[in-house]
């Protein structure tokens, strides 16, 4: 996974990042044409992709989608605040997922991080930005 927070744990934080692969990531797959989620779907996880091409379509009425493919990432705000996903998203191929649990992330950085801290100041910069 290509992500500077995820990255940083890796070097930093090993002991975490192997609890978040262990207790709160999974995988999702997709098959061509099936959707993720839809405009206005609590945002429950964050997800990057690892396989294969999808389709998002910001809003509810865009008909020009933007394509995403490895190793793009989507919905890191779920993990910070509640969010509401703001557009579909669709694989236009097979297409498999890592999906990071928002729930879990939390609950895990807030009892078994060493970095805490860092983990807030990187939330605030995130909401800033």
């Amino acid at each position: 996974i290509t992500h500077p927070l995820f990255s940083g744990m890796v070097r930093h934080d090993f002991r975490c990042f192997g609890a978040l692969c262990h207790l709160a990531a999974g995988q999702e797959v997709l098959l061509h044409g099936q959707v993720l989620f839809r405009c206005g779907d609590v945002a429950e996880k964050m997800y990057f992709v690892a396989q294969g091409d999808c389709e998002y379509y910001f809003g509810v009425s865009d008909l020009d989608p933007v394509f995403l493919w490895s190793p793009a990432h989507l919905s890191e705000a779920a993990l910070w605040i509640t969010w509401e996903h703001r557009g579909r998203l669709t694989a236009s191929s097979f297409c498999e997922l890592v999906s990071i649990d928002s729930q879990k992330f939390q609950d895990i950085v807030l009892h078994g991080s060493k970095r805490l801290p860092g983990f807030r100041t990187y939330a605030s910069l995130f909401w800033e930005s």
